[in-house]
C-alpha cells in the first residue's frame, strides 16, 4: 500500500511524518516509471507503455523527477542494453 506520508526519524529517535507530494496528483509520464496499471487505459498516456517496455526500463524513483532530471537519449531509457552478437 502506498501512502502520501513518509515515516522518518530525527537525530533524537523521534518519529517525524512528512508528505511525499510526488504521489499527490502525479504527472502520468512520471508515475509510469514506478507503477504499471493492469489496465492500459489507466496509464492516462497518449501511447500506453507495454509490460515489456516497463520491465526493460531503467529503475527510476520519485526523487529523480523531484530533482527535475531527465534521460537525454531515448536509447538510454532502457535498463536492458541489447547488443548484436559477434
Amino acid at each position: 500500500m502506498y501512502s502520501l506520508l513518509c515515516e522518518q526519524y530525527d537525530g533524537e529517535g523521534e518519529t517525524v511524518y512528512t508528505v511525499n507530494e510526488f504521489f499527490f496528483i502525479p504527472d502520468p509520464d512520471h508515475l509510469i516509471a514506478t507503477h504499471l496499471p493492469d489496465d492500459p487505459q489507466w496509464q492516462l498516456l497518449d501511447t500506453p507503455v507495454t509490460f515489456q517496455d516497463f520491465e526493460d526500463g531503467v529503475y527510476i524513483r520519485d526523487r529523480f523527477f523531484q530533482l527535475d532530471l531527465s534521460i537525454a537519449e531515448p536509447r538510454l531509457k532502457s535498463g536492458v542494453q541489447k547488443t548484436v552478437g559477434q
